[in-house]
């Protein structure tokens, strides 16, 4: 599968007209974030689609209807392009590069250059992984809001247990056997602002051992981002809106293991939408799984057409 390049950067100014004021009314917050491409147009004016020949077609973000688009079209972070067989499609960057769209459904800005707006300590990695290998998928490459998180991995086909370990930089803290590929962190409490490894080892070394890094937020952080979400649960919101507003919240601070559990929660129980998979998609591919990422873009299009 053609490996794409993130566009969660487009995540936060997709949903920057979503951030919340205690005294706003709750339908106003609403009409706010049903509104929010308007912001997302203004921050990112320079990404052309300037070639467009065949059947190229366009899913704006927050739009139902898919059309065709022609070249010399403005597009904007969580926007769609489908290339149909045989047709051709080019997009300029803000810094000036192009990138010729593969054949099928891509993010808009998948092939433009990322600005790194994450904790420097935590890197974004880029490699494609193993599909074979106990590849980490929570949490990785994130903030953490969480001292005794959920770890969660690929299961590796045959393996029948796992050794995970989670360490700091004096040494592995902890460490457990499990035969599923899901564990809660039973440890000492992780400490807020601490740097941590999960490493992950199927029986057998049936493949790789895999790791990823992840921080927990400062306490004074913390405590900012969970006054942000109370204010929120207390705005009346619809469960869709309310998810909306967390992930700005999230994303601010780097908490992208949170903005995916709780858009996945929306998927899980029936309740999401081409949105909501446009923005899971920038979030997986945010943390380096860019097949789940490109799984979540193709859902959108096909929810949207």
């Amino acid at each position: 599968m053609k490996r794409t390049r993130s566009i969660a950067i487009a995540l936060a100014l997709m949903l920057s007209s979503a951030q919340l004021c205690e005294s706003q009314p709750a339908q106003e917050t609403v009409t706010r974030i049903a509104q929010s491409l308007s912001p997302a147009q203004a921050a990112t004016g320079g990404y052309w689609l300037i070639e467009a020949r065949g059947e190229v077609l366009l899913h704006r973000a927050g739009d139902e209807q898919i059309k065709p688009v022609s070249g010399n079209t403005q597009i904007h972070p969580g926007d769609l392009l489908i290339v149909r067989k045989g047709a051709t499609a080019t997009v300029r960057c803000a810094d000036g590069r192009t990138w010729k769209l593969p054949e099928g459904v891509s993010g808009a800005l998948n092939g433009c250059p990322m600005p790194n707006n994450q904790d420097p300590r935590v890197p974004t990695l880029r490699s494609p992984v193993d599909e074979n290998s106990p590849y980490i998928i929570s949490p990785r490459q994130t903030a953490l809001l969480d001292e005794r998180p959920i770890l969660r991995w690929n299961a590796v086909k045959g393996a029948k247990h796992y050794i995970v370990k989670v360490r700091n930089a004096t040494g592995v803290i902890w460490e457990a056997r499990v035969n599923s590929a899901k564990i809660a962190y039973s440890g000492s409490s992780l400490q807020p602002g601490g740097e941590y490894q999960i490493i992950v080892r199927a029986d057998g070394n049936l493949a790789p051992m895999e790791s990823a890094i992840f921080l927990v937020l400062e306490k004074h952080k913390a405590e900012a981002v969970r006054d942000k979400l109370q204010a929120v649960a207390q705005q009346g919101l619809s469960e869709p809106a309310q998810a909306l507003a967390k992930i700005h919240i999230y994303s601010n601070d780097g908490l992208f293991a949170d903005g995916i559990e709780t858009l996945e929660t929306l998927v899980f129980s029936g309740k999401s939408t081409p949105a909501v998979y446009q923005m899971l998609g920038a979030l997986y591919d945010r943390v380096g799984l860019t097949q789940q990422a490109e799984r979540y873009y193709s859902q959108a299009f096909n929810v949207g057409s």
